[in-house]
């Protein structure tokens, strides 16, 4: 009778190695990645659906308050017309993203590279238009409301990338907003260049904005 060890047969008591147990779990992100990102093509995404699924998507804010329309491109997707005194959101999936501006000949302006990951872009074409840019606390309580100013954009800033998707763009109905989470609220709105750059008279001013179009 052999004294020579016998080999375990049974499958269920065969560990895998450590190098099986990482191909597995990279197949297996792979496919989920692959699976997501043809549901976002299939949500018309197009080959940048993969994109949706590790970064999220935005929007582009795009306020043209010139005299002339304007023509906006993301990542070489048909150009979309901006009119002048008007505004327009345009999808922006998450990720590195070229934004490309063209006047009303469809001669190129400008262009940005931007990354986000889920959070919203503001882009202000009329270099003549200063907006102010608030974090809003207590939105849901009117009597409690504060603002605190980030920033101010003019001729020298016309890009502004928020670390938050919810914001109210100028003109905006607050209570399209949730309230509820941990992403901060802001509010854009357009002010004159001329305007003091007081922080509390400015605060005040965002306040009492907000609150009269939510009445």
């Amino acid at each position: 009778m052999s004294n020579e060890p016998q080999s375990d047969s049974n499958p269920s008591k065969i560990a895998a190695s450590p190098r099986v147990v990482a191909v597995a779990v990279a197949v297996l992100a792979v496919v989920l990645i692959g699976a997501g990102g043809a549901f976002a093509q299939a949500a018309g995404y197009g080959f940048m659906g993969y994109r949706v699924v590790l970064y999220g998507d935005a929007e582009l804010y795009v306020l043209n308050l010139a005299d002339e329309d304007r023509y906006i491109s993301v990542d070489g997707r048909p150009v979309q017309r901006v009119e002048a005194g008007n505004a327009r959101l345009l999808p922006l999936v998450g990720g590195e993203s070229v934004i490309e501006a063209m006047d009303g000949d469809g001669q190129p302006l400008q262009s940005w590279t931007v990354e986000t990951d889920g959070s919203h872009i503001l882009l202000n074409l009329d270099e003549e238009s200063c907006l102010l840019v608030s974090k809003l606390f207590e939105l849901a309580v009117p009597e409690e409301m504060r603002a605190e100013i980030a920033t101010r954009i003019d001729s020298e800033r016309i890009l502004y990338t928020l670390d938050s998707s919810r914001v109210i763009w100028p003109r905006g109905y607050p209570g399209a907003v949730d309230t509820e989470g941990d992403e901060p609220i802001y509010s854009v709105e357009v002010i004159d260049c001329t305007l003091t750059d007081d922080k509390a008279f400015l605060q005040e001013y965002v306040v009492s904005r907000i609150n009269d179009r939510m009445k």
